[in-house]
């Protein structure tokens, strides 16, 4: 049996040019080189920066399309980050995005911006434990959410024990019918006592997977 084994180094200038000149004659280029570069259509940051405890702010993220898993626990117990990075991504089809936002900012206890939007659009989009534990976040992304039917976006446990957690602005896309169901259970478990919930549906279930107790519902 055959095992693929890819291992990493870290190489200078001179050190690639030596490898290029010694190997030209036993491997070929890649076809998908142009030029001198190498278009990489698909990356990973699931666990990046997993436990970096000195990180404090991220550049923000831009992407033309997300996969599955692709930003799972990224910044997972990043105690000292502060302000979470813009998430822009251009692309419209959102099929294939499950859990790739689940445990993104999960234990980012200094947390106090979220990124400004976050579209959760396609089959399974999870966010789940997204922002679990960050005590200093007062308030959520604008979220943008596809009703259930054909696509269907798990949210569960996404702000637990945000325990300052205030505001949270929550649009749905395909229309105003919207129901809490069980992908939305705890997902606001522990978080303030009072607060105000933007939002464009009619579904008016209180609780901790639903709109929070005693919290003030504003039209958008």
């Amino acid at each position: 049996m055959l095992y693929r084994v890819e291992d990493k180094y870290v190489v200078n200038e001179a050190q690639i040019a030596y490898l290029k000149e010694r190997l030209k004659d036993f491997v070929s280029m890649d076809p998908h080189m142009k030029g001198d570069s190498y278009l990489i259509r698909s990356i990973y940051f699931d666990n990046m920066y997993e436990g970096c405890k000195d990180l404090v702010e991220a550049d923000d993220i831009v992407v033309e399309k997300i996969y599955s898993s692709a930003f799972y626990g990224m910044f997972k117990g990043c105690i000292s980050l502060k302000k979470a990075p813009n998430i822009t991504v251009s692309y419209t089809d959102y099929t294939e995005t499950s859990y790739a936002y689940s445990e993104m900012f999960q234990g980012c206890t200094s947390l106090e911006t979220p990124p400004e939007t976050l579209k959760l659009l396609g089959v399974q989009s999870n966010a789940s434990h997204m922002f679990d534990g960050c005590t200093k976040l007062t308030e959520s992304p604008h979220i943008k959410l596809n009703a259930p039917g054909t696509y269907k976006a798990v949210l569960v446990s996404m702000f637990a024990g945000c325990t300052s957690l205030n505001k949270i602005t929550l649009e749905v896309l395909t229309g105003s019918s919207y129901g809490f169901d069980s992908n939305f259970s705890d997902w606001v478990n522990g978080v303030s006592s009072t607060g105000d919930f933007y939002y464009n549906g009619s579904a008016t279930t209180r609780g901790t997977s639903a709109i929070p107790t005693g919290w003030t519902i504003h039209a958008i």
